[in-house]
């Protein structure tokens, strides 16, 4: 079908309404011979998507190591960042795809400790979730593992937060201190401000991925009633039943969360459905998580009815934006 829609001229760069390509998809999917074909009828290799995502992006991020060589030995530009920030490195370290991560850093283009829009580097992203491998292959090629997070806390900090994860790469951390508290409050409500500011500018492209982060710094900081309201902005009702846009991190295969949410409050990105929660309070394990204290979304102690939720919307998201700037601003 492709070769024959190409055969009759058809545009190989014609891209949609959020300005993904033909070659976007091909790659994403790691169809490599379509995406040979599209490049022979003139696809542009470096084509950014809406939120600035390019082909090497996507085969990155989808794990196609095979797609990625191909891309690079085109010269596909490795240094390309999305309109938040994001290296061609980020997700596929996050998401452990080794084998996409190798030739990826092979080609020393890359600036390993270039931040995102909020402050995470690569490292970060890989360390958050555990990825030994990965971290040791960044500390190795020179990634900064004294760097703190957008939370405050170095690698060395959350290596220490889980030995048994990291034990088997610990040297590569020696001579590295632990972050004081001190220090650690002040990077946390940098990166609380820094996130409102971003909310108050161009929300329509970077609200579903400001949100979240926020609602986290906050829950880190202890300020969970804030939390809570920045976790509902990103949820939807219908027909009278609450639906997060986040996935639940037992399910299988993982689903949407509807309902009640449950964030762990010392793990990152550790976000439960009902029914996971029970699992998991059974004794069921997620990586990363090390504990079972968590925060409900709705609150539990509210009594707000997921049929009613939508008065836990006010104030007003610029209202709450302003009281938050005004509250962490004058704590810096």
């Amino acid at each position: 079908m492709v070769t024959w829609l190409l055969e009759l001229d058809v545009d190989a760069n014609y891209a949609s309404n959020d300005g993904w390509t033909p070659l976007h998809m091909a790659v994403q999917n790691g169809h490599l011979a379509i995406a040979k074909q599209l490049y022979a009828k003139g696809a542009l290799l470096d084509a950014r998507s809406k939120d600035g995502f390019t082909p090497l992006h996507q085969a990155a991020s989808y794990g196609h190591s095979d797609t990625v060589r191909w891309l690079l030995e085109r010269k596909a530009d490795i240094k390309s960042t999305s309109n938040n920030d994001m290296t061609t490195l980020d997700i596929p370290a996050e998401k452990r795809h080794l084998t996409v991560s190798e030739p990826l850093l092979a080609d020393g283009c890359l600036d390993l400790d270039a931040q995102d829009s909020l402050g995470f580097t690569v490292l970060h992203l890989a360390v958050h979730r555990c990825h030994a491998e990965i971290v040791s292959m960044l500390i190795k090629a020179g990634a900064d593992f004294r760097s703190l997070d957008p939370y405050g806390y170095s690698s060395l900090d959350w290596a220490s937060r889980n030995p048994e994860a990291f034990n088997s790469i610990r040297s590569l951390f020696r001579d590295c201190a632990s972050t004081s508290e001190a220090d650690r409050l002040r990077q946390l409500k940098a990166s609380i401000l820094k996130a409102i500011r971003q909310l108050s500018g161009e929300r329509q492209w970077n609200l579903s991925w400001v949100l979240p982060k926020l609602g986290r710094f906050l829950l880190s900081c202890g300020d969970e009633e804030n939390a809570c309201y920045a976790f509902m902005q990103d949820t939807k009702q219908e027909n009278g039943i609450l639906r997060h846009n986040c996935l639940g991190d037992m399910c299988q295969p993982k689903a949407k969360i509807v309902g009640t949410r449950y964030t762990y409050r010392y793990c990152l990105e550790v976000d439960l459905c009902n029914s996971c929660k029970q699992k998991y309070d059974n004794g069921a394990t997620t990586e990363g998580c090390r504990s079972h204290s968590y925060l409900s979304i709705p609150l539990e102690e509210s009594n707000v009815s997921i049929s009613s939720f939508s008065t836990i919307w006010e104030p007003s998201m610029d209202i709450w934006l302003a009281a938050l700037e005004s509250k962490y601003g004058a704590a810096a």
